[in-house]
């Protein structure tokens, strides 16, 4: 029986891999790509974001949290990506591997669901499952309290209650919320204007309706949500998400 890995960090090396040979095929063997012109330079633009910035970033996250397994850092000798036991170094290093797995999933997904079919489609299936993946067992094994606790500048407080004192967001943690509801909302409202100008009014969307369909509901479905989730302590957002105690929020937002 095929075993699956259980390790962010052996899924991390799989994909770290899988988007270098996708990447360099897909830029030697390009005329394998059968988009029209203008998505076919999207895919090469994507390619060469892939093999410049993601897989040395990746391979880098792999590196410094190696790193610190090998000082002991993280107090269980585990040093994997997604383990918040570590030094803000190696911390900083675990997020930035999420940051790449999350890049990941995001952009095999226009990939695997958006290019024309092609000879590296099951190249974008491996590396779309392997971010995934290698995304939730990441975020199993992060404590968000750990990791928002280093970054986040906080101001002590008094309770209402008088029972000692609570943090409440800083101005640098409320600038970085600020700054991704303004990008979550730049998003919505321009997607949902484009949407409602084609079905209500008629007027042409800016590229073919599929491939407009594909981008927004990516955007609207992942990037949205995960950027208002990230922003709601930062920026004070009311509700649940909004509490300055709130792991995920702090942890999303940092």
């Amino acid at each position: 029986m095929l075993e699956v890995p259980s390790s962010p960090r052996t899924v991390a090396t799989l994909l770290a891999a899988t988007m270098a040979v996708q990447a360099v095929l897909g830029l030697v063997l390009h005329e394998q790509y059968r988009d029209v012109a203008w998505i076919k330079a999207t895919w090469l633009g994507n390619d060469w974001v892939t093999l410049v910035l993601a897989v040395p970033l990746l391979a880098a996250a792999l590196a410094f949290t190696r790193r610190g397994q090998g000082r002991g850092e993280n107090g269980a000798a585990r040093g994997e990506i997604g383990s918040s036991r570590g030094e803000s170094g190696s911390v900083r290093s675990q997020l930035l591997g999420l940051g790449v797995l999350g890049y990941g999933a995001y952009n095999y997904a226009f990939y695997l669901f958006g290019a024309a079919l092609n000879v590296f489609f099951p190249l974008y299936v491996v590396a779309f499952v392997l971010s995934v993946v290698g995304l939730i067992l990441a975020l199993a094994r992060t404590r968000p309290i750990a990791v928002a606790a280093r970054f986040v500048d906080t101001t002590a407080v008094s309770t209402r209650e008088g029972q000692g004192g609570r943090k409440r967001p800083g101005i640098r943690e409320r600038a970085v919320g600020g700054y991704l509801v303004f990008v979550a909302s730049g998003l919505a409202a321009v997607w949902a204007g484009f949407w409602a100008a084609y079905v209500f009014w008629g007027r042409p969307t800016p590229v073919e309706p599929e491939a407009f369909k594909l981008v927004a509901a990516l955007d609207l479905s992942l990037m949205v949500p995960a950027l208002a989730a990230g922003s709601s302590c930062g920026a004070g957002i009311p509700g649940a998400m909004s509490s300055p105690r709130s792991p995920a929020s702090r942890a999303l937002s940092t």
